[in-house]
């Protein structure tokens, strides 16, 4: 583990060790949030297709059927 390893580091080490971290922690973290805008936006469509959907719909019902 990554602690143990740090017990026989000097001091300068430990910090770049820290600051690495945090910085794979900070790409992580815009991964998720890159993650989480697709998700949304991909909801946004589908709710726009369901609209667009529902009002084709009640187009058609509106429609006469006969010739």
């Amino acid at each position: 583990m990554i602690y143990n390893s740090l017990l026989f580091t000097t001091c300068g080490e430990v910090k770049r060790q820290n600051f690495f971290t945090r910085m794979d922690i900070q790409k992580e973290l815009q991964q998720v949030h890159k993650k989480l805008d697709d998700i949304e936006k991909k909801q946004k469509m589908l709710n726009r297709i369901q609209e667009l959907e529902r009002i084709r719909e009640e187009t058609q019902a509106k429609r006469p059927t006969g010739h």
